[in-house]
């Protein structure tokens, strides 16, 4: 069984977080920025990755660490902030834990079946 992380950035919490006066770090709010900007807002770990890695190689974050380190730092202010939200989905289906009578007993198949 494999799980894929999901990001999904909420667009109208950071739209009102950066165009009013909440306090942010200068890194939080340059990835917020840029994700609003580049008009992506879900992502895949991968695809997160690739994005901040990106987006310091284009010298618009700025730090001296490496930038998934940043982004690991701040993942969870800016989830408590409902910046972003994670979501871990696997590809292997849970069985069901519904009980009762099946589809086979309804009244109309039993009598279809007289």
């Amino acid at each position: 069984m494999t799980t894929t992380v999901n990001f999904v950035f909420n667009e109208d919490e950071i739209t009102k977080a950066l165009t009013g006066n909440v306090k942010m770090t200068p890194q939080i709010k340059q990835i917020l920025q840029r994700v609003v900007e580049g008009g992506t807002t879900q992502f895949t770990e991968a695809e997160l990755k690739t994005f901040i890695d990106d987006i310091a190689s284009d010298g618009y974050l700025v730090t001296r660490q490496k930038p998934w380190r940043i982004w690991s730092y701040y993942k969870n202010d800016m989830i408590g902030n409902d910046y972003v939200r994670q979501e871990n989905l696997s590809d292997e289906k849970k069985p069901s834990k519904k009980k009762g009578k099946g589809k086979a007993n309804t009244p109309e198949l039993v009598q279809a079946a007289v």
